[in-house]
């Protein structure tokens, strides 16, 4: 049961969807100076979702969710 309910946690955990103010103020953060492995420790988010914000910011101009 225990393995279980772990398992189901982890794996809604693997879909979070982030709100667009929070991925806002992550990517102010990082572009006041801070490295990306310290802006994802502080918001707790992981460098590859950093890295595809950045690089959907560059390349649509917005955070927008896609649908």
């Amino acid at each position: 049961m225990i393995v279980l309910q772990f398992l189901t946690s982890t794996y809604y955990n693997l879909y979070t969807v982030y709100g667009i103010d929070f991925r806002k103020r992550v990517i102010a953060y990082k572009n006041s100076g801070h490295s990306k492995q310290e802006t994802c420790k502080v918001f707790g988010s992981s460098r590859n979702t950093l890295y595809l914000w950045e690089k959907q910011l560059e390349a649509t101009g917005t955070l927008e969710i896609a649908p």
